[in-house]
């Protein structure tokens, strides 16, 4: 994943960069006024030594941004319709549910711990000034 930016301040190894958010729906903002088109600042890690005010190109593995999706979307989903099945036999339909979503709540604990543990695998890095 690859995002162009303007750095807004250096904190030593770290800088801050304004980019553009990307969105999910193929950028055609103006049909539909979603997610992309705002900006935000992202902190990400100054390898290219980029000064304020440098245009840069930012990097983020692809696997990592997909590996993380699943994490958050997709493995929750799963482990949700699986304590249903496991809970449905033990328990009533109503039961089942609750206890369903009671699992997937401590799985999204669960992911939220992990994540601050975990956070600066998952950071952009500057790779280069335009």
């Amino acid at each position: 994943m690859q995002q162009i930016g303007t750095v807004e301040r250096t904190d030593g190894e770290y800088a801050e960069v304004r980019i553009k958010r990307q969105s999910a729906c193929g950028g055609n903002c103006a049909g539909c006024g979603g997610c992309g088109g705002r900006e935000q600042v992202v902190k990400a890690r100054n390898k290219a030594g980029a000064k304020v005010g440098d245009t840069v190109a930012l990097e983020m593995d692809s696997g990592k941004v997909i590996g993380a999706a699943a994490a958050v979307y997709i493995v929750p989903l799963g482990v949700l319709a699986a304590a249903f099945m496991v809970f449905n036999r033990k328990m009533g339909e109503g039961s089942s549910i609750l206890a369903s979503l009671a699992v997937m709540a401590l799985l999204y604990v669960f992911i939220a711990l992990a994540s601050r543990k975990i956070k600066n695998k998952y950071r952009l890095v500057i790779e280069k000034i335009l």
